[in-house]
């Protein structure tokens, strides 16, 4: 490795780091909290966001699964894909082209309703993946972790952008064949 890429992954590694201990600074050490609840797990496997660790931490201390997600209402299968949620995101493909099968006056009512219930409960979705792979991370041997934790988490965007293109290539053929007019 070159030492440009070696400092490249170094300052990764450091502003992942930052993120986690600002999630984790929030903790008081004397509270006891059930072992799924780790909002710097949560941090590292979102890819150092701490947006997602702070919405973690809310949503536990209110127990609620409600949270408003923009990106996911708006962009709901490039969210997903984006988020390593590709079993989601197939089902919400699969879902939002069968609704263009729907009679016109139903699609966008149920379409809006598909979406509108998404943006509130996707960061309760994600949290659970979060949550389940954290679980599985926390089975292997400590030396193992810290890599599993920067391999299962963070985002992909190519994926996210292929998987994009797919999808509006197929909505636009299942609207030719069954939309409005065909």
């Amino acid at each position: 490795m070159n030492g440009e890429t070696q400092e490249s992954v170094s300052i990764g590694q450091t502003q992942l780091e930052q993120a986690i201990q600002s999630v984790s600074d929030g903790q008081s050490e004397n509270t006891q909290e059930p072992d799924n609840y780790n909002p710097a797990d949560i941090c590292a496997l979102s890819g150092g966001k701490a947006y997602y660790g702070e919405q973690y931490k809310k949503m536990k201390k209110m127990q609620s699964a409600v949270s408003w997600n923009c990106p996911a209402f708006l962009l709901t299968v490039p969210w997903l894909l984006y988020r390593r949620m590709y079993a989601y995101a197939l089902a919400a493909a699969v879902l939002t082209i069968l609704v263009v099968i729907v009679p016109y006056g139903f699609y966008a009512t149920l379409l809006l309703a598909f979406k509108m219930g998404f943006g509130l409960y996707a960061n309760a979705v994600y949290f659970m993946r979060l949550e389940r792979v954290a679980a599985r991370i926390k089975t292997l041997p400590q030396d193992k972790q810290a890599a599993e934790f920067q391999n299962r988490g963070g985002t992909s965007p190519f994926l996210a952008f292929a998987g994009t293109l797919f999808y509006a290539f197929a909505f636009i053929l299942a609207f030719g064949f069954f939309g409005p007019g065909a």
